[in-house]
């Protein structure tokens, strides 16, 4: 199956950014999980406190941004597990329930549904999806919107069909370039959340080969 990294490096390298979500806008946010997830998963570093986070909101395809993309949305959590091992979760706009939630639903608004759509081994809960959405009370914000300098919305994310993980603010200010240095990747992660699965083990390699070829194609900027 080489012929998947090597596609996404190539595709990478031609755009100089991401295979996929190339261009994104990047936040500093705060990940704070609530009472009912440490009960469920004790001792997990992940949900022992608040903590700092980066928050990018990305177009998938980068089609134009007044039109309907599939939207991301990715929370990294620095040092999670320890110095330089964090916890990225990778979410994309789906549509909700069920069925719902494995299904790309290209969406104008940030305040629509997101799923990882592949699953996570989650201790004493076995494979569960992860969702996220807009905190209740958030007005409806495109991505136009936001990327013109309206303020993001609050998210919360959640194990599909359980409880809420965490609610992840947002602060609209400073907001860091998106120049590609802060990498996102679904195996960043620990002991408590393991991408399982076919597809997660073929895609694994993808996210490295995507960094590749960007870092070819600046190397042939410089």
């Amino acid at each position: 199956m080489a012929v998947l990294p090597t596609g996404f490096r190539a595709l990478a390298f031609l755009r100089g950014a991401r295979a996929f979500h190339p261009r994104g806008l990047v936040f500093a946010a705060r990940w704070e999980p609530t009472p009912q997830a440490g009960q469920l998963l004790r001792g997990s570093p992940l949900l022992a406190a608040s903590r700092p986070a980066i928050v990018r909101l990305s177009r998938g395809v980068g089609l134009p941004v007044g039109a309907p993309d599939l939207l991301g949305l990715a929370v990294k959590l620095p040092d999670t597990y320890g110095a330089g091992r964090d916890q990225d979760l990778l979410l994309t706009s789906t549509g909700a329930g069920p069925v719902g939630r494995h299904v790309l639903r290209p969406a104008r608004a940030l305040t629509t549904s997101y799923s990882t759509l592949l699953p996570y081994e989650l201790p004493h809960l076995g494979r569960r999806t992860l969702v996220a959405h807009a905190a209740a009370g958030e007005p409806r914000r495109t991505y136009a919107e936001v990327a013109d300098g309206a303020a993001p919305p609050a998210f919360v994310v959640a194990i599909a069909g359980g409880p809420v993980l965490a609610r992840v603010r947002v602060t609209p200010d400073p907001r860091p370039t998106d120049d590609g240095t802060v990498d996102f990747d679904p195996w960043h992660t620990g002991r408590d959340l393991v991408p399982v699965g076919l597809v997660n083990r073929l895609r694994r390699p993808t996210y490295g080969a995507s960094r590749a070829g960007r870092r070819r194609r600046a190397a042939r900027r410089a």
